[in-house]
């Protein structure tokens, strides 16, 4: 995941409070709640982390796109003055 949005840590910090929670309303640790309380878990977070993933990666797009444009401008300019 590209850094430069933040992304990755938001997610997590997010992921680890609704871990928590889902944790915190277990009325036992037998295998079958504790399986419910991850699979809801996962149907909630799950669409946040591939948003954050597609955010990511369109980012990444349009960085490598403006460094381009910068690499072509230098070359233009190294160019105007030999």
């Amino acid at each position: 995941m590209n850094p430069s949005g933040g992304l990755g840590a938001q997610t997590a910090m997010g992921d680890a409070v609704v871990l928590a929670n889902y944790i915190n309303t277990l009325s036992s640790v037998d295998s079958e709640d504790v399986e419910n309380a991850l699979n809801a878990y996962k149907v909630e977070r799950y669409p946040v982390a591939k948003a954050a993933v597609e955010s990511s990666a369109g980012m990444s797009n349009v960085i490598k796109q403006v460094s381009h444009v910068f690499t072509n401008l230098k070359m233009i300019m190294e160019c105007q003055y030999y």
